[in-house]
């Protein structure tokens, strides 16, 4: 929907690695700018209707304390996703501002050497 896809990997020695990628530049022409906002609200409503479900788990009398305690797991659950959605996401633009800068780069050194050249 995005183009994005994070996981957690753990090693043999238990060492946890954080992975994040993105879609290529030439493939993002497939993606759908309203199934993008569809996700993107999706993720970031998803934490918000399970803190109002647990507001109402400790407003019943007698408070339900289990049903709480499930539903804050929902919730740390959900905003680790919202979390590695977004650090995947600065990720891709901060790789492609480094590809547009080494580009660029590229491009006014050859400018350079071209003119200091042909004088």
């Amino acid at each position: 929907m995005v183009g994005l896809r994070w996981w957690n990997d753990i090693s043999e020695d238990g060492k946890s690695t954080w992975r994040f990628e993105t879609l290529p530049d030439k493939e993002k022409d497939r993606l759908d700018h309203t199934d993008s906002a569809v996700f993107w609200c999706g993720i970031i409503i998803e934490p918000l209707f399970w803190i109002a479900c647990l507001i109402t788990a400790f407003f019943q009398m007698p408070p339900e304390l289990d049903w709480a305690s499930l539903v804050f797991i929902a919730i740390v659950l959900s905003v680790v996703n919202f979390a590695g959605y977004v650090k995947c996401a600065r990720g891709a633009r901060k790789a492609i501002r480094r590809a547009a800068t080494k580009k660029a780069t590229e491009v006014a050194t050859q400018a350079i050497i071209e003119q200091a050249t042909s004088a």
